[in-house]
This record gives C-alpha cells, sequence and structure tokens, in this order.
C-alpha cells in the first residue's frame, strides 16, 4: 500500500515533473551522490580565509529603533540567561538541565548522564571532532551555561549529535517537534543582542555594559560550533536552516564592525571557517529537487550567495556567486507566478520567499568590485553543482563595469512580488503588518531586523517571528542604492494607500483586485478588507502548503482582525493536528458532513505535505466591483459561493446541492467576543462592538476553537456554526 501511495504522489505532477522526480529519487537512492558522502573530515581553512570579511550593510542612522529601546533591552536580558521564546506562549531556559512542560499531552524525560563538557564530547562528538570541539570550548568562560542544541523544548524530546544528520529520523515519537531545535539553530535571537550591544553605546543608563552582549555572542556562536560539528545532529539537516544561521551570523557580525566593536581574532578566524563549512553544506545538499523543488531550494542559494559575498575572494567564492545568483534569478521565474504571488498556495510563505529574494538581490547589487572582477575573471568550473553553470551570455544579469546588472524581466517580476506583498498587507497601529493566512504558516523570517510589537512581549507571545513584510522595507534601509538608482524603481517597497496603485478603483468606494494564479480576490475600502481563496491549490499540483479552503473568506475591519484563518499550529508532531488545522470546516467555507474538499493520506510524515486527490478544481466565475461568484467540486456536488460587497456590509450565499447535512463557519480572532443579540443577529464585539452577522432559516450556534496565529501556539476563540441539511445558506456580514 505504500509503495502505490508514492506512486501515485508521481502521478499526481504533471508527467515531465513526475518522471525527472522519479529518476532524481533513484539516483540519490541507489548511485550515492555526494550529498550522502560521510562527513568525517572537518574542513580545514585555505588560506585566502586569512583575510577579512567583507561588509555591506549599517545601522541605517542614530535613531534606529529607538522607540523599541525597553523592548530590545528586555528580551536580551532573556537571552543573557539563555531563555526564549521561539515557537511558543512562554520563556523557557535551554540548557542542559532544563526542565519542560510537554508539548499538549506529550511530555519526555531525557536526562543526560555526564560529569563535564569534556566528559560530554568523549561521549557525544564524533572522534574525529572531538579536539576541534575542545579547542572551540577554551574559548569560551568557564561561568557560560551550554545551550542544548538538540532538544525540543516544548516536549522535551532530544535528538542526537553523534547521529550524522542524513540519518536522523523525526515524526516518529507523537509530540517530539524537530521544528523547535531547528527554530533555536538559526540563531536568529543573536540579532536582538546585535542590537543590544550597539544601542548600549547611545543608551548607556538603559543598557549593561556592551561588552556582556558583545561576548555572549561569540561564546553563543562558539557554543554552536563547538556541540554542532558539521554533519552531524539536528542542526545540519536542511540547507535552509544552514542558510539561515549563517546568515543571521553574517548580518550581526557586519553590524558590529561596522559599529566599531572588535571580536577577538581567534573567533574570527573559527568563525570564518564554519562559515565556509556552512557554504560547503548547502552545496552538498541544497534540498534541490529535479522538477518540483520550494522555498527550502531558495532559501539555501539565496543563504550560499550571501556567504559567498561576505567570505573573502577566492576562486570558490567566485564560483559560488556565479551558481548562487543563476540559480535565484531561475527560481524567481520558477516559484513565483505571473501575477507576482509565490506558487506554494501560502500567503505566510510568499512573504518569507519575498524577503529572502530582496535581501539577497540587494546583496548581489552591492557587491564590492573586488568580488566582481572574482566573478569576471573566473575560466574553470571545480564544484559539481546540481544544475551546470551557465556562460554570462546566457545569465539573466550582467556585470558592467563594477556593477551587476539584472535583466528587465527579473527585476519586473520582483516588482510585481513586491506588489503582491503591498496589496495583501494590512498596517494595523498596534501589531504592525499583518496579513489574510491562507495555508500553511510556519511563522518563518529570514532576518528578524524588527522586532515584533511590544503588546506581543505583553501578551507572552512569541517576540519572533518578526514580520517579514516589515524587515523586506527595512532591508532597503540597510544598504546603499547608490550604485544601482534603477534598482530602487523596481524594489523599493511604498506601503501607505495611495501607493497600492495595483488595486483597481471601480465608480463605487469599493477597491478589487484579483491574482488569479494564486487564487486570491481582495475587496478594500476604508471599511474593511475582504480576501476570498479561489484556485490553486500550489506546488504545480502537489498541494503541501496548501489547505482546504477553498472559497474561504478572511475579513478585517478598521485594520483589526475580524474573521481569520485558524492557523497551522503544528507539521510532523502531532499528524492529526497537521491534518486538522489543514481540513475544511478550520476555515470560513461551506463543510458537508463527513466529506473534504481535497483528500490526503496519512501513511508517512511525506503525506502531510501532499494533497493525494484534488478534487476542488475551484475557480472565480464572476469578479467586478458588484459580486464575487466562485465554484469548487470537492463534494461531488458543486458549491458556490456568491459574494455582495457594500460600503459596510458583506453579503453571502453558499449553495450546494448536495442532500448530505451542511455547516458554514466563521472563525473570529481570540480578540473578538461573539455574543447572540438577536434570534437572528450576533455582536462581534472588541472592547466595541465592531462587526454584526445576521442570518437567515439556519440554526446557529457559537462554538470554542483554538486559533494559531504561532506555529506551536494556540489559544481559545470563537467561532459561528450554521447547520443545517437545506441547500442555501444566507447571511450578512455588517462592519460598524
Amino acid at each position: 500500500m505504500k509503495i502505490f501511495n508514492e506512486l501515485y504522489k508521481f502521478r499526481v505532477l504533471p508527467l515531465s515533473i513526475g518522471l525527472r522526480k522519479l529518476l532524481f529519487f533513484i539516483s540519490n537512492k541507489f548511485l550515492k551522490k555526494n550529498s550522502l558522502l560521510s562527513n568525517s573530515v572537518r574542513a580545514k581553512a585555505p588560506d585566502w580565509l586569512s583575510s577579512d570579511l567583507k561588509s555591506y550593510i549599517r545601522i541605517p542612522n542614530s535613531n534606529f529603533l529607538s522607540d523599541e529601546d525597553y523592548l530590545i533591552k528586555n528580551i536580551s536580558t532573556y537571552f543573557l540567561r539563555h531563555k526564549f521564546m521561539l515557537l511558543s506562549a512562554q520563556w523557557q531556559l535551554l540548557d542542559h538541565n532544563a526542565s519542560v512542560l510537554g508539548f499538549e499531552e506529550y511530555l519526555f524525560r531525557t536526562n543526560e548522564a555526564f560529569l563535564s563538557f569534556d566528559q560530554f564530547i568523549e561521549q557525544k562528538i564524533s572522534s574525529q571532532n572531538r579536539e576541534f570541539s575542545k579547542t572551540v570550548c577554551k574559548l569560551i568562560p568557564i561561568t557560560y551555561n551550554f545551550i542544548d542544541w538538540q532538544r525540543d523544548f516544548k516536549s522535551g524530546y532530544r535528538w542526537d549529535e553523534s547521529v550524522e544528520s542524513r540519518n536522523i529520523n523525526f515524526g516518529i515519537e507523537i509530540g517530539a517537534d524537530i521544528k523547535v531545535p531547528w527554530e533555536l539553530g538559526r540563531m536568529q535571537h543573536l540579532l536582538i543582542l546585535t542590537y543590544s550591544a550597539i544601542f548600549s553605546l547611545r543608551e548607556s543608563k538603559l543598557y549593561e555594559n556592551n561588552k556582556i552582549y558583545l561576548n555572549e555572542i561569540q561564546n553563543q556562536i562558539l557554543d554552536f560550533i563547538a556541540f554542532n560539528p558539521t554533519g552531524y545532529g539536528v542542526q545540519w539537516m536542511t540547507a535552509m536552516d544552514i542558510a539561515i544561521r549563517a546568515t543571521n551570523w553574517i548580518i550581526c557580525y557586519n553590524l558590529l564592525v561596522t559599529s566599531n566593536f572588535h571580536l577577538s581574532r581567534e573567533f574570527e578566524d573559527i568563525f570564518k571557517l564554519s562559515l565556509l563549512e556552512h557554504a560547503r553544506e548547502i552545496v552538498k545538499n541544497p534540498e534541490w529537487s529535479q522538477g518540483l523543488r520550494g522555498n527550502h531550494y531558495l532559501t539555501a542559494i539565496a543563504g550560499l550567495l550571501i556567504i559567498a559575498a561576505y567570505l573573502p575572494v577566492s576562486d570558490e567564492t567566485s564560483e559560488y556567486l556565479i551558481y548562487s545568483l543563476q540559480e535565484l534569478l531561475n527560481e524567481i521565474e520558477y516559484q513565483f507566478a505571473d501575477d507576482g504571488s509565490n506558487f506554494e498556495a501560502s500567503t505566510s510563505y510568499h512573504l518569507l520567499t519575498a524577503e529572502i529574494i530582496n535581501f539577497a538581490i540587494l546583496t548581489a547589487n552591492s557587491l564590492c568590485a573586488d568580488k566582481l572582477e572574482g566573478m569576471r575573471s573566473l575560466r574553470t568550473y571545480s564544484y559539481k553543482f546540481n544544475n551546470k553553470i551557465k556562460s554570462f551570455s546566457y545569465q539573466k544579469f550582467k556585470i558592467i563595469r563594477d556593477q551587476i546588472i539584472f535583466d528587465i524581466s527579473v527585476l519586473n517580476k520582483i516588482k510585481k512580488i513586491n506588489d503582491f506583498s503591498i496589496t495583501i498587507s494590512v498596517n494595523n497601529p498596534i501589531k504592525g503588518f499583518l496579513h489574510p493566512r491562507f495555508g500553511d504558516n510556519d511563522s518563518g523570517c529570514f532576518i528578524p531586523v524588527i522586532p515584533s510589537s511590544k503588546e506581543t512581549v505583553k501578551n507572552h507571545f512569541s517576540h519572533f517571528p518578526s514580520d517579514s513584510f516589515a524587515n523586506t522595507i527595512t532591508f532597503y534601509d540597510f544598504f546603499s542604492l547608490a550604485q544601482n538608482n534603477n534598482l530602487q524603481e523596481f524594489l523599493k517597497l511604498q506601503t501607505d494607500d495611495s501607493n497600492l496603485s495595483n488595486i483597481e478603483t471601480g465608480s463605487s468606494s469599493i477597491k478589487l483586485k484579483a491574482f488569479k494564479d494564486f487564487g486570491l480576490y481582495i475587496y478594500y475600502n476604508k471599511n474593511y478588507q475582504l480576501y476570498i481563496r479561489c484556485g490553486s491549490i500550489g506546488q504545480r499540483g502537489k498541494g503541501g502548503h496548501s489547505h482546504n479552503d477553498q472559497l474561504s473568506i478572511i475579513v478585517f475591519a478598521h485594520g483589526l482582525e475580524l474573521i481569520v484563518d485558524a492557523g497551522t499550529f503544528t507539521y510532523t508532531a502531532i499528524p492529526e493536528l497537521r491534518n486538522k488545522y489543514r481540513s475544511t470546516n478550520a476555515h470560513n467555507t461551506l463543510g458537508v458532513r463527513s466529506m473534504e474538499q481535497n483528500i490526503w493520506v496519512d501513511n508517512s510524515i511525506d503525506d502531510l505535505f501532499w494533497i493525494r486527490k484534488h478534487r476542488s478544481r475551484a475557480r472565480c466565475t464572476k469578479f467586478d466591483e458588484d459580486s464575487f461568484e466562485g465554484i469548487h467540486f470537492g463534494f461531488n456536488k458543486p458549491h458556490k459561493r456568491n459574494i455582495i460587497p457594500n460600503e459596510s456590509s458583506i453579503m453571502i450565499k453558499d449553495s450546494c446541492q448536495s442532500n448530505k447535512p451542511k455547516e458554514v463557519y466563521l472563525h473570529f480572532h481570540p480578540d473578538i467576543h461573539l455574543k447572540k443579540y438577536l434570534s437572528d443577529e450576533i455582536n462581534c464585539s472588541k472592547d466595541a462592538t465592531i462587526a454584526k452577522v445576521r442570518f437567515s432559516n439556519a440554526d446557529v450556534r457559537i462554538e470554542t476553537y483554538y486559533y494559531s496565529g504561532i506555529y506551536g501556539v494556540r489559544q481559545e476563540a470563537q467561532r459561528l456554526v450554521f447547520s443545517d441539511i437545506k441547500k442555501e445558506f444566507l447571511y450578512e456580514i455588517e462592519i460598524l
């Protein structure tokens, strides 16, 4: 049965993609390509690595984040004590002896039996890496408490740093989430400590001595290097996480150096060698797949570009730059549709990948003259990549004098990508930028240059992730665009309403915009933003990050989240909940009893990222200033939804000819309280009533559900459920 299920996955995809994936699978399984070779030999530092790292960014100005001084200082205090709140609702100590509270009802107790870290190295670090680990540990003060990098600090489950990364298993123990140590291993929290070090120079009364922050940054990086030998344990399993970690290390280093901080020579030598090992690991296993790949590969090649941009000039780094820039520009074309949307059918993954692209392009645009000369003068290529490096005449970029010139097609596509980001984002004065979450949301970001709001920390929700859209906007302040003024026309994001030039305005007060490739239709006015999902399941039919959310809606009222997607919550830790959160009745659409819009199976972890049978085939049949009409075929009988947007109300009619009992769901944000006011009216309030829902001829109940706005965290909220066996539902949402 498992074999047939795997073969079905190839059949779901277009024939050319399925065949290429099958050949790639066979070659990796039986030919043992270099990505599966043993990581038994630690790299030696080449002579060229003795030169200094490059520098491309700096803190934009002396007042940067000055309003967030107390927030940053307070968060840094936790980090100094090795307390983190990653994918979690509370601060947790992450040393080797810390207790854990469990994830849902799952709790693993792991006690490492060792008396000292020398003994730990003997027990856990592979023999060929022990001496190096001991050497690195000698640079760390004896008072420092080492972090446990292998542990899911929510459930308590621990993986093993003595096992090669390619042999690590996950998704076997229910409740253990490998994303938790991966999130820690991205080390994005170091940017907050970097800010504290830099801001301590301007606000000495508020912050501790800047050396405390500087030393902690160095110690945590050395801690990671000592206890995570390249190719071993959970932290070297995915090129995406390797790329994110290296990028965040580099950004912190760059900001510290340009702020006149001096790091020890011993640290710098180890740091540069580790960055080179990060690059080589990405090259060995970039998470590339023949015919079908996604955000992991995009992140990997962007990370490779950034590492190569910062490491000293050499034939190796020049080759990495040419290859990664070639692949990045190819993936921009491959992974983004003509309307600018990401092909994975997830708004959150769109914003993440847009963030990655913008930073990588800005880095490439800023390459210094000797880097460009190294690329231009390279005559032979020594490394075996997944794709052959093309000659410059076939590339989508050119090197002219001391500048990279991108093809106009690339810049136009990036502009569309950024236009999509702008159009779906809502600027909330308290919470910052918000967006409708269609599809998966794993709370990921690339470089958290902007910490989340004070309200987020006050309410004990994760201070990460920082919002990808806010980060993307801020990147431009870190770089100088003087090298290529033409770039600003295509990349610079403008976020006030007057700059939403890609939203068409009809004769009424309603504005509208369609992203047909994504399957997203938007109505917008001064009172509300209405987002309607109707279209592709993404990933060329794989549907790995899409949900059963066809014809679902999301509504913002005066910038506040009103009707929301229930979220994602978890991937592999608890498969039952993974499927629950991507099910039809977790979305604001119509459901038919015991049926799903699209079918999945759960025979393996991989199945959690596939749609086995795409039945919905949703399409929009009408979209103008007067109404939206859409249809899908997931219930054997079609479900049709008609929506009429008015200045301060939204009329919705659902119809489905199935004889089975049906329900319509509306999930509300946790800040919204529901109360039945009249027999046919529900008040929706936050401090005061902000909306009303009116309905007719249906049984209506208010239920509790668990909203997951952040991966790994969920909280009680309320939803409305209209239920009946009839074939039509009619209701109105009035915005007050």
